[in-house]
């Protein structure tokens, strides 16, 4: 899709967080240029240390990533894209992230775009370090410190009992994706 054509390549890329293949780990593009092999990027480290280098475009994992769940201050918030309308950029931004806390919408400034390495990765804490203090255990549930059981903290669908997530039974077809998150 990008080729050799630098400039619009760097007008979709610029600015945009996405995943390097070999280290597994999320890049933020700053600057799209050419080597004899053709395009690189100059990318920034998220995630241990703010480390800045190059890589070729086919190093990077360009597609989408799924979103979900982070942990951020405390609190659980379901993180998703923005409808595109008008956006033309590839990647995550700022720009084009919406958070849902308990069915309200919002607008948040991540101080850094590392929160998102949770969904992307699926880097979350087990169910059981939840029961403790409240948090997200898989990309779509978390619980609450009053262990109520959260779906995409849009609604609450059970509780905890003794240490197990139970269901509402209006939420039973939830029942195989809890079981899933909860492993």
């Amino acid at each position: 899709m990008y080729h050799d054509n630098r400039d619009y390549t760097a007008m979709r890329l610029n600015g945009t967080v996405v995943r390097e293949i070999k280290n597994k780990r999320l890049v933020l593009i700053r600057e799209i240029g050419y080597d004899v092999k053709g395009l690189v990027a100059s990318v920034q480290t998220l995630i241990r240390g703010a480390r800045q280098y190059i890589v070729h475009l086919d190093e990077l994992n360009l597609a989408s990533p799924k979103l979900g769940n982070i942990t951020f201050e405390g609190r659980v918030y379901y993180v998703s894209r923005m409808p595109k309308r008008n956006d033309w950029r590839q990647g995550l931004r700022q720009e084009n992230l919406v958070f849902v806390d308990r069915g309200r919408m919002h607008n948040y400034h991540l101080p850094s775009l590392k929160y998102l390495a949770a969904p992307i990765f699926r880097d979350y804490l087990r169910y059981e370090k939840c029961i403790e203090r409240g948090g997200a255990f898989s990309r779509t549930f978390s619980l609450d410190p009053d262990l109520k059981l959260w779906y995409k903290c849009q609604k609450v669908v059970g509780q905890d009992v003794n240490g197990v997530p139970v269901l509402d039974e209006k939420f039973m077809w939830l029942k195989e994706a809890l079981e899933d998150a909860v492993e």
